[in-house]
């Protein structure tokens, strides 16, 4: 049996935009019927990065700030403003990193919930994958869409030292974007352009194929 043929999407952490992709993607080949010869999958570019902590500075602190910025965020959490602060300007780097690691998990959490809602609020069917994986170069993947202009270069950089030659773009050209850390309602308009980029990238990479 030939193995199928692979689209791709990318996002920074595989939690909160590819997964969404990869489902409604694996949803519109079976529509298609094309899901004899074409499967979807989905990572993120940063993946292994963000497992072993090697973020950089101004990531950390965009985190820390918008965990700052909400004060259900700072109750929950413990956080004491002054004390945060005094971390950041004292350059304490095991301060920083635990502030980081304690709004990163808080944030996943909230955006596993967005995903949860956003699933059953659009009827998307199947499952969303639970785990995140690492994007890297593949010989099965014919086309790769990366959520945002900043997705697509991380892709093209994993592909340039290997010898495949996916098709490597950005699912829409406006690209979409991050609504990680901007609430509910950011993350649903998020979806919507997921669902309605997905299918139309479907087509294009199903065509060229063909074509190919």
């Amino acid at each position: 049996m030939l193995e199928k043929k692979v689209i791709e999407f990318v996002c920074t952490a595989n939690h909160g935009r590819s997964p969404v992709a990869e489902l409604v993607a694996l949803q519109y080949l079976r529509d298609l019927g094309a899901d004899n010869e074409y499967t979807a999958a989905s990572s993120g570019n940063a993946v292994d990065a963000i497992r072993t902590g090697d973020v950089p500075l101004s990531i950390k602190l965009d985190i820390i700030y918008g965990a700052l910025g909400r004060e259900d965020v700072c109750t929950q959490l413990g956080f004491k403003p002054k004390e945060v602060e005094k971390a950041i300007t004292d350059g304490d780097k095991t301060a920083i990193g635990d502030y980081f690691k304690q709004a990163q998990k808080f944030f996943w959490q909230e955006e596993h919930d967005h995903r949860a809602e956003a699933v059953e609020y659009f009827g998307l069917p199947g499952k969303l994958k639970e785990h995140s994986d690492q994007t890297i170069a593949l010989p099965d993947r014919v086309a790769i869409y990366g959520m945002t202009e900043s997705n697509k270069n991380g892709i093209v950089k994993i592909y340039e030292p290997s010898e495949f030659n996916p098709l490597i773009d950005v699912l829409k050209k406006e690209g979409v974007p991050d609504a990680f850390m901007k609430g509910k309602d950011v993350y649903l308009k998020a979806v919507e352009a997921i669902m309605d980029a997905v299918p139309n990238r479907i087509d294009e990479s199903i065509e060229m194929y063909k074509h190919s």
